[in-house]
């Protein structure tokens, strides 16, 4: 029951300004009469959302987590936040909504590696309808340079003899501890 008594400025257009308190969460009715001289009667009703707190992330799931270009990642995740109003960012770039989520989550979102991402650790932010933040930090590694390999033989010319060969992988950032050597 606020209630307010306006003078019309001199373009009669009336306006009117209402902060809603700090810790007011949840959803408000606002409702307006307008009453002229006369007695007359306009309503209009409206509704606001206020939400000042970050998206709670849970169960956090990440697959792949280690990354080569041209790979799609996808992240999954359970939110107190309602509905699709939840937006996911890759180090800043807008993560596609996955519509259903992943089985057994709240959210799911996925990004594909381009030309234009880089390599590193990737962090991940999570953004409610309001613009609250939540960040989950480093979820995910980009990693777009190959090892290194090298064979080297005993010998270079055999005839029904044992050849020792040895293979050599090596990967000379952090970004990645365990290689799979494949032998066709």
């Amino acid at each position: 029951g606020l209630e307010r008594t306006l003078g019309a400025p001199g373009d009669r257009l009336w306006q009117w300004t209402y902060t809603v308190p700090a810790g007011e969460q949840g959803e408000h009715q606002l409702q307006a009469t307008a009453r002229d001289l006369a007695g007359n009667e306009a309503s209009v009703g409206a509704e606001l959302g206020v939400d000042g707190a970050p998206p709670q992330l849970a169960n956090l799931v990440v697959s792949p987590q280690r990354v080569r270009r041209g790979v799609p990642i996808t992240v999954s995740f359970d939110a107190d936040e309602p509905g699709a109003g939840l937006r996911a960012l890759l180090d800043g770039r807008e993560m596609a909504a996955q519509e259903p989520p992943e089985e057994g989550f709240d959210h799911s979102f996925t990004y594909t590696t381009g030309e234009a991402d880089t390599e590193g650790v990737k962090q991940l932010t999570v953004l409610d309808v309001a613009g609250n933040v939540a960040a989950a930090g480093g979820v995910a590694v980009f990693d777009f340079t190959p090892p290194t390999a090298t064979v080297t033989a005993s010998s270079s010319f055999v005839a029904n003899q044992q050849v020792e060969l040895t293979l050599t992988i090596s990967d000379d950032r952090s970004l990645d501890s365990a290689m799979r050597p494949v032998f066709i």
